[in-house]
C-alpha cells in the first residue's frame, strides 16, 4: 500500500512537471508571464471601470487587484484542468492510476503559478497599504477553502469532458458568466436588491474574495458565517466531484479511444 502511494505520488509530480514544460515550451520569460497576465487584466478593467465609469468604491485599484488575483487562479485552473483526463488518456491506459490525479496535477501546476502573484499581493498590502492586523491569521483558511472550491470545479469539469467533449466549450462560457457574478469589479454587498445580493454571496468564490478584501483593505475579520457556508459547500462539491471521477476512472480509457 505504501509503495503504491509512493508510485502514484511520483507519477503526480512527473505529470505536473510535464504539464509545466509543455505549457511554456519555447517561452523565454516563463515566470514573468505569471505576473503580467493578471497585471494586464487589472489595467484593462481599471481603465474601463475606474477611469471611464468612475466606480465609486474607495481605494478601487486595491479593491480590483484583490479580486483579479483570485479570479485568475480559479479561471485558469478550471479551464486548464477541464481536458486533463481526456488529454492524458494514454497514460491512464498504461498505468493503473486514478483519473483524479490528472486534474489535480493540472491544478497543482496552476497553484504554483498562483503563488507568485499572491505573494506580491501580500507584499503590496503589507508594505504599501500597511493593513497588517490579527485578521490576517485567517488567510490560510481562506486559501484552503479557495483551493477546495477550485479543485471541485476543476475535477468536476475534467470528469465530464471525456463523455461530452463539447462541455469544454461550455466550461469557458460558464467561466465567462461566473466572472460577472463573482464581484471582481464591483461589491456584491452593495447590490440593492436583497434577493440578488444573497444569491451573489452564495457563490463560494465571491465569499472568499469578499473575505480577502475585508482582511487586506480594511484589516478587519471577514464574515465567518459566509466563509463557513462557502467552505462547507466547497468541501461537499469537492467530495462529489472526486467520487464521480474515481467511479468513472475505469471507463475513461475506453471513452477517450472513441
Amino acid at each position: 500500500m505504501k509503495e503504491q502511494l509512493r508510485r502514484q505520488w511520483d507519477l503526480l509530480l512527473v505529470t505536473v512537471s510535464m504539464t509545466r514544460r509543455r505549457e511554456y515550451a519555447g517561452y523565454r520569460f516563463k515566470q514573468v508571464w505569471w505576473v503580467l497576465e493578471p497585471l494586464a487584466f487589472f489595467i484593462a478593467l481599471y481603465v474601463i471601470f475606474g477611469v471611464f465609469q468612475r466606480v465609486k468604491i474607495p481605494n478601487y485599484p486595491s479593491f480590483l487587484l484583490c479580486g483579479i488575483v483570485q479570479w485568475q487562479f480559479f479561471s485558469n485552473a478550471v479551464s486548464n484542468a477541464a481536458s486533463s483526463i481526456q488529454f492524458n488518456s494514454h497514460i491512464h491506459t498504461q498505468y493503473a492510476v486514478n483519473a483524479v490525479y490528472f486534474p489535480l496535477a493540472s491544478l497543482l501546476q496552476d497553484a504554483c503559478k498562483y503563488c507568485i502573484p499572491f505573494s506580491l499581493l501580500l507584499c503590496f498590502f503589507l508594505f504599501w497599504e500597511k493593513t497588517l492586523a490579527p485578521a490576517w491569521l485567517g488567510i490560510p483558511l481562506l486559501l484552503a477553502g479557495q483551493f477546495a472550491f477550485t479543485a471541485a470545479c476543476a475535477v468536476g469539469a475534467a470528469a465530464i469532458v471525456p463523455f461530452f467533449p463539447d462541455f469544454k466549450v461550455a466550461v469557458n462560457l460558464l467561466l465567462s458568466g461566473l466572472f460577472f457574478a463573482t464581484g471582481i469589479f464591483f461589491d456584491t454587498n452593495a447590490v440593492a436588491e436583497p434577493v440578488y445580493r444573497t444569491l451573489l454571496n452564495l457563490n463560494p468564490l465571491a465569499a472568499y474574495i469578499n473575505a480577502y478584501r475585508n482582511i487586506f483593505l480594511y484589516g478587519q475579520s471577514p464574515d465567518w458565517a459566509m466563509v463557513g457556508i462557502a467552505l462547507g459547500t466547497s468541501l461537499i462539491l469537492l467530495l462529489g466531484a472526486v467520487l464521480f471521477a474515481a467511479r468513472c476512472s475505469k471507463l475513461y480509457p475506453m471513452v477517450c479511444m472513441r
